[in-house]
């Protein structure tokens, strides 16, 4: 009699899901992106010094890169991530402030419109938000975050893909054109949102094996 062989078979490993998304993230998901105040102060400041060589602008700058800090750590917080009560603000704020003030003036002498510059301002406040969101939310033990939009009609298509899509901060999703990687707030003109999500508890690593969907708000 011939003897039974046994068949290997690969048993699929389950999913591993992001954590879950606190009801206090989902309540917020609606709403102006949270640095615009900051973005109206510094571009009114902008209009009213173009040259940005008065007090007025370099005060502007210096209230801007406090702000940063002062929002970041509050909507981090809101969060549900515990961000230490004695960390400092992120060191990197000051080259954010120089790199702001450098490319107004490259911008001005390559003959940019105010438009164009007070656009150029907003894009790079925001993006300079989500870094000091990462930088909070990474000392109070985040992994990643849910992308947030607008949900309104000048989101653009790819962004509404990633509407309340998961991702880890050490990997941030092709966002822009050209294969762009990029977190919220980092693709030019981008005004999502990367609301942070608490590592769960017992489990220091949040593995994922792609984009989780998460359920939208309504």
């Amino acid at each position: 009699m011939a003897e039974r062989t046994r068949r290997n078979v690969r048993v699929p490993r389950p999913p591993v899901r992001p954590p879950p998304v606190p009801s206090r993230v989902l309540r917020n998901r609606r709403g102006p992106t949270p640095p615009d105040a900051i973005v109206n102060a510094l571009t009114a400041a902008y209009v009213a010094d173009p040259e940005s060589n008065t007090g007025t602008w370099i005060s502007a700058l210096l209230l801007a890169m406090h702000a940063l800090n002062v929002k970041a750590r509050r909507e981090v917080g809101r969060s549900g991530v515990d961000v230490p009560a004695e960390l400092p603000d992120d060191p990197d704020t000051v080259n954010w402030m120089s790199e702001l003030s450098f490319g107004v003036g490259q911008r001005q002498g390559a003959g940019w419109t105010l438009a164009a510059i007070l656009a150029w301002i907003a894009n790079f406040t925001r993006a300079g938000f989500v870094k000091r969101v990462r930088y909070y939310a990474l000392a109070g033990g985040s992994e990643g975050y849910i992308w947030s939009t607008l949900l309104d009609a000048k989101v653009r298509p790819r962004h509404v893909e990633l509407e309340g899509t998961y991702h880890k901060w050490s990997e941030p999703p092709v966002s822009g054109s050209n294969g762009f990687r990029g977190h919220c707030g980092e693709p030019g003109g981008c005004r999502c949102f990367c609301w942070p999500l608490p590592s769960p508890r017992g489990n220091k690593s949040v593995e994922s094996t792609g984009v989780a969907k998460l359920p939208r708000s309504d």
